[in-house]
């Protein structure tokens, strides 16, 4: 019984941590963020100089590659959000776990980019709430998979214990 709540416990303080860390990127006022992405791109050009010298890079592809570590971020923590939403839904309801998690996921980067609107220098896009909802679909079909492997491992051991036994 306790191991039970525990179960459904741990993956609901995970989305909540997620969640909360989102929240937190959203917060960030425009100049923040963008130094952010563009922090995490010279890491990334330091990267390819080292291993090709001669690599250079235009202002304009610099800034479309600017672009797209900023969605690629997008998609990675909704991808994560939807791993342990996922978990969450299937540990509590049992059922309809997948369309709760995509929709709460959903729900939640259109209040994640109605957030936005309120830090400086942020806007807000549609466009990126259906870019979060395909990283939150992804993290969705991959915990999906695992649950279903999870369910053949238990299914195949009880087989196993009841033709020995």
């Amino acid at each position: 019984m306790k191991s039970n709540v525990i179960g459904r416990i741990v993956p609901v303080i995970l989305t909540i941590v997620c969640a909360a860390a989102i929240f937190m990127f959203s917060m960030q006022n425009g100049a923040d963020s963008s130094e952010l992405s563009t922090d995490f791109l010279n890491k990334i050009l330091g990267l390819v100089n080292r291993i090709y010298s001669e690599a250079e890079f235009s202002p304009g592809e610099i800034r479309h590659m600017r672009y797209l570590i900023r969605k690629a971020a997008h998609i990675f923590i909704y991808f994560i959000l939807g791993i342990f939403s996922c978990w969450s839904a299937w540990a509590i309801f049992q059922k309809r776990y997948i369309l709760i998690s995509l929709v709460f996921c959903f729900l939640y980067g259109c209040v994640d980019e109605f957030h936005q609107m309120f830090s400086d220098g942020r806007e807000a896009a549609f466009k990126d709430v259906l870019i979060d909802t395909a990283g939150a679909f992804i993290g969705i079909v991959y915990m999906t998979l695992m649950i279903l492997c999870v369910r053949n491992i238990r299914k195949n051991a009880e087989n196993q214990l009841t033709n020995n036994g």
